[in-house]
């Protein structure tokens, strides 16, 4: 039979870090986060547990998304937001570290100033476009099921509904197609 004992130091710092957690989602609260195709905003009366596709809701991409409250939470290891969405609110799990995943959810904290126009455009409308950087090609339908490489020539990407999105070795879109079943 094993059993899992802490000693009293490593009590204090779990407590410590739980209190440092909870203090940075707690300053979150007024801020603004801003979707991607990959963001998960769930309808604001969902449990924790019921924080699946069947109670996600859509938001606007790359419009600004205020965290009207923030809870640290500790089970996911993720902030619990509430965030006020154009028809009202919802809840969303916002990782607390740069390049943290939360249940799969992504969120940006600013619009990246790299973005063009035109990407910031086809992200809004969630369409891929020749000559968008693999990056905006993420935030606009999220990441591919599959990749291809392609050596020299760079990459395809499939999608799902059968499409594929050839990047080339910088990174950028050169062609979509669409296949037919």
């Amino acid at each position: 039979m094993a059993f899992d004992v802490k000693l009293p130091e490593e009590v204090a710092l779990e407590r410590e870090v739980e209190g440092i957690k909870s203090s940075r989602a707690n300053r979150l609260t007024g801020k603004f986060v801003f979707a991607v195709a990959r963001s998960k905003v769930y309808s604001p009366d969902a449990t924790r547990q019921e924080m699946n596709d069947s109670h996600r809701i859509g938001v606007p991409l790359l419009e600004p998304l205020k965290i009207s409250s923030a809870k640290w939470d500790r089970d996911s290891g993720c902030v619990l937001a509430k965030l006020e969405i154009p028809n009202g609110f919802g809840l969303a799990l916002i990782p607390l570290e740069d390049r943290q995943q939360c249940d799969g959810g992504e969120f940006v904290m600013d619009v990246p100033r790299y973005l063009t126009a035109a990407e910031k455009t086809a992200i809004k409308r969630q369409q891929p476009v020749r000559g968008m950087s693999e990056v905006a090609l993420w935030y606009a339908i999220g990441y591919p099921e599959k990749e291809n490489d392609y050596g020299r020539a760079g990459k395809q990407l499939v999608y799902p509904g059968n499409i594929l999105i050839y990047v080339n070795t910088q990174g950028v879109v050169e062609d979509i197609q669409r296949m037919s079943r």
